[in-house]
């Protein structure tokens, strides 16, 4: 594809750079393809990992002559469980969750959650998803510092799963200390 008509697309191609495309010949290939812009996932790798993916579309831009775009992913924060007793519990539906955000408060049966402010923010009735919606619950019991939530589908809970709550308006930061940190080290780089 031409340099002058890949600039006048007004689509832009994303492409996600991880461990498997981030050599020059892999994103090379991608440029070539079509994709324009490249993703690099600041919630995976170091700054000098990111800092060779950096150079790499650079020198891919300037052997080409293809403007591209770096697009760097700041992470955000993410609310996850803390660690299962044996590594993980099978839940049946019906069954009680206890999530506790006191860790002098967890016990074999209350499953750490290390963060208060979510847990505050939860009523009665509210949804609560663990492991990308896998796990589906509702909250039944509201205390100082825990919630707990009957099951409403099966599966297995396992250390340090993701936890969202799409009924609940939680009042957490949006960019944490390491998206602060990431952001400035992506500008030093030249991102755009």
């Amino acid at each position: 594809m031409s340099s002058k008509s890949r600039e006048q697309r007004m689509t832009k191609i994303v492409a996600t750079i991880g461990p498997a495309s981030n050599t020059m010949q892999s994103i090379k290939d991608l440029a070539e393809a079509g994709a324009n812009v490249f993703r690099m996932n600041f919630s995976h790798g170091s700054h000098a990992e990111h800092s060779q993916v950096h150079a790499n579309i650079r020198a891919v831009e300037a052997d080409t002559g293809c403007l591209l775009g770096i697009l760097a992913d700041l992470q955000g924060p993410k609310l996850r469980i803390g660690t299962i007793p044996g590594g993980a519990r099978t839940l049946d539906i019906g069954d009680t969750v206890v999530l506790v955000s006191d860790e002098s408060l967890q016990s074999g049966e209350a499953i750490l959650f290390p963060h208060p402010e979510a847990l505050s923010s939860v009523e009665t009735g509210h949804s609560i998803l663990v492991d990308d919606g896998r796990l589906r619950l509702k909250a039944t019991h509201i205390g100082p510092s825990r919630v707990e939530a009957e099951v409403l589908s099966p599966g297995v809970l396992k250390d340090r799963k993701g936890v969202n709550f799409p009924d609940t308006s939680l009042i957490v930061d949006p960019i944490t200390e390491k998206d602060s940190a990431d952001l400035r080290f992506a500008l030093q780089l030249g991102v755009d």
